[in-house]
């Protein structure tokens, strides 16, 4: 929805049971990570103009429990902070794929 609040939301996704989400600063996209009808867990990259739904290519899983992500500010690289007692954070070059 918008900032503003005067216009209805709008969902994006449906059948994805996405769990976190994060806006790309770069390309303004909104990257969700969900199930998107299977059993693992990956992004994909959401055009709010269009509603277009993208997966990365190579698609990135995420295999390992984890709290939270961001985005680099041009988008090249993905931190992840895994979900463990020792609060270990990943970072993940996308052009390689997996975690």
């Amino acid at each position: 929805m918008a900032a503003h609040g005067r216009t209805p939301p709008r969902r994006l996704t449906k059948g994805a049971d996405a769990q976190r989400l994060c806006w790309n600063r770069a390309t303004g996209e909104l990257w969700v990570d969900g199930l998107w009808g299977s059993q693992v867990l990956s992004f994909r990259v959401i055009n709010i103009a269009t509603g277009g739904i993208q997966a990365l290519n190579p698609q990135v899983a995420v295999s390992l429990p984890y709290s939270t992500f961001d985005l680099s500010w041009d988008g090249k690289r993905v931190a992840v902070a895994r979900q463990d007692l020792r609060g270990h954070v990943w970072l993940q070059r996308l052009r390689t794929g997996t975690f």
